[in-house]
């Protein structure tokens, strides 16, 4: 860790640096013209005070007075580090430094022969003031200090704060899914009870598609699966369902034109309708069959289940699981992206799940 905002350090150090470089460049600061470079280490020097400020600020001042709500020492030590910095820095306008070379002086004399004005900031006498302009200097540094140790904090503190956003959604999707799961073994477990009830002769086979769905329900871990892995998971259920209702009709319509495999989607969100309309619906006709419908268009998902709604089924204390759990993982799962509507009208009960698919 302490190599690390070492090297951080180093690298606002050399952004700093060259930031100053490029604008006595850009601006045509006549040292650099010159080659007096002698001049340009004084104000290397004098710059370096600033970020020395800058670093005590964003790394020291802020970070540990403010954490700890020590005001009035932060004050205190502001203060200090103005006046203490400031008068380093005035001193250091007043530092005269010999050229290098020869050849510096040289350029020098050139340029006064060419009528040109050439300035040496080392040898002029400082106005009056200049203390407090050093000082004002410094205490512009040390707000950049805080605006940087701010804005740090406050990516950080955001960081964590969607990290922990994120751990909590995956959680609470996570016993969502352990809640759908012994509700859909329940279900279907009573399917099955009902025909060892009647002594069917299917009873076996149900239980052996029972083992097929129960794989893809607790075994299926992935965030998501390919959408032809989640009809085929319905497609199963019905399947087990016609086993205790072999008469019923059921119109299943899957339209989608593109591969199957190049959609994705969260799983066991499909199942829920269908497991509805079984439990809580009448079996399928021929005038008035279980109606599925499943199709994209422009990546757009819509699903719907129709069925007749049977009057005579007593709701017992685990109706609605699904269909809430539904609510809460679709939302979830994909915010602003999707439309869920249920309505019971002229007997039938409609379940439409609409998905904008990434």
């Amino acid at each position: 860790m302490a190599l690390k905002g070492l090297r951080d350090l180093l690298l606002i150090l050399i952004a700093f640096h060259v930031f100053w470089f490029l604008f006595y460049l850009l601006s045509g600061s006549s040292f650099l013209k010159l080659g007096l470079w002698h001049v340009y280490v004084k104000y290397f020097v004098i710059n370096s005070i600033g970020f020395a400020a800058f670093c005590l600020s964003a790394f020291w001042i802020f970070p540990f007075f403010v954490s700890k709500q020590k005001y009035f020492l932060l004050i205190l030590i502001s203060l200090a580090v103005i006046i203490g910095l400031g008068y380093l820095q005035f001193y250091a306008q007043d530092w005269q430094i010999s050229p290098f070379n020869q050849g510096s002086s040289e350029n020098v004399q050139q340029g006064l022969a060419k009528g040109k004005t050439v300035v040496q900031s080392a040898n002029v006498k400082q106005a009056i003031g200049a203390p407090v302009r050093a000082m004002l200097n410094i205490l512009v540094y040390l707000l950049l200090g805080i605006g940087y140790a701010y804005m740090k904090d406050w990516f950080i503190k955001d960081r964590r704060a969607r990290i922990l956003e994120k751990e909590k959604i995956q959680a609470e999707l996570t016993l969502l899914r352990y809640q759908l799961n012994p509700h859909f073994i329940f279900n279907t477990i009573n399917d099955i009870y009902y025909l060892a009830i009647i002594k069917s002769d299917k009873t076996a086979d149900a239980i052996l598609k029972l083992s097929n769905l129960l794989r893809y329900v607790l075994y299926e871990k992935e965030e998501r699966v390919p959408l032809e892995k989640e009809v085929d998971h319905f497609r199963e259920f019905i399947k087990l369902q016609q086993f205790r209702f072999p008469d019923q009709f059921i119109s299943l319509n899957v339209n989608i034109r593109e591969p199957i495999n190049n959609y994705q989607i969260a799983p066991l969100l499909l199942i829920t309708f269908i497991e509805n309309a079984f439990k809580h619906g009448e079996p399928g006709t021929l005038n008035e069959p279980v109606k599925i419908e499943l199709d994209i268009q422009n990546n757009i998902l819509n699903y719907t289940v129709i069925n007749k709604i049977n009057s005579n089924n007593s709701k017992d204390a685990t109706t609605g699981i699904g269909l809430s759990n539904l609510k809460r993982r679709v939302s979830l799962l994909y915010p602003d992206r999707y439309q869920l509507s249920l309505k019971e009208e002229n007997d039938c009960f409609t379940a439409h799940l609409q998905i904008q698919l990434s």
